[in-house]
């Protein structure tokens, strides 16, 4: 009896620091939860949700904006610049016309969207879709740049060299997802389309990532030229 009480006290201390450590992580994880829902329109059916879609998109021009100010050295998408006359004068109609568009889009969702769980219909819901994937698309851009930033941070720490925490750590956090992905087609009888997506990943990554990331590597890049004449 006292074997098992003590195994049961010992799995029932593990269950509350287990329950308290995952509280722990939601909580930190809450405000990049609600950026998302409330920032990335879903129209999709399962998460469909008239309220959060319509605040969404009202929502999602000042996450475009935070997004580039962060990524691309404080440049604001809402105060472009145009070279006229010889000066600069601040452009502030395409805040405008972003913010307004996406105020009446939302507006629209608010009052005619389907109630309950939807569906939407396909006109409505398909660019809503797309354009849902491209602010979700600006998250993941975002997040994955701020974890390179960590592991680059650790590996400074603990003097491993980026290359191998770019085979270790990066490889597998970035395998994992797939990894879970390809497992659930498979047990869904769908083995054919599982494989080619462990084939077809890689490739994706090959040609589209790398090659975006040495064009951006290009574009800040800068060659200079140096012309040395001798007099003999």
């Amino acid at each position: 009896n006292d074997i098992y009480g003590d195994t049961t006290l010992t799995n029932t201390t593990k269950k509350s620091w287990g329950g308290w450590i995952q509280f722990f992580l939601v909580t930190l994880e809450l405000p990049l939860t609600l950026g998302r829902q409330f920032t990335v329109p879903i129209p999709c059916n399962g998460y469909y949700c008239r309220p959060v879609l319509g605040i969404a998109t009202m929502i999602s021009p000042w996450w475009f904006r935070l997004y580039f100010y962060i990524e691309y050295n404080e440049f604001d998408i809402f105060f472009l610049y145009d070279n006229l006359g010889g000066g600069d004068i601040p452009n502030f109609f395409v805040g405008l016309l972003l913010c307004g568009a996406a105020l009446v889009l939302g507006l629209l969702i608010l009052r005619y969207g389907p109630r309950g769980t939807g569906p939407m219909p396909g006109l409505a819901s398909a660019p809503l879709a797309i354009y849902g994937f491209v602010v979700a698309a600006t998250w993941i851009d975002l997040v994955c740049d701020k974890l390179v930033d960590i592991l680059s941070f650790l590996g400074i720490v603990f003097h491993v060299p980026g290359p191998i925490m770019g085979l270790s750590v990066l490889a597998v956090g970035n395998s994992t997802g797939d990894l879970a992905a390809n497992a659930a087609v498979a047990r869904k009888g769908l083995a054919n389309m599982a494989i080619t997506a462990c084939f077809a990943t890689p490739v994706f990554n090959y040609l589209i990532g790398l090659g975006i990331g040495f064009l951006a590597l290009q574009s800040m890049t800068t060659t200079t030229t140096t012309t040395t004449t001798t007099t003999l």
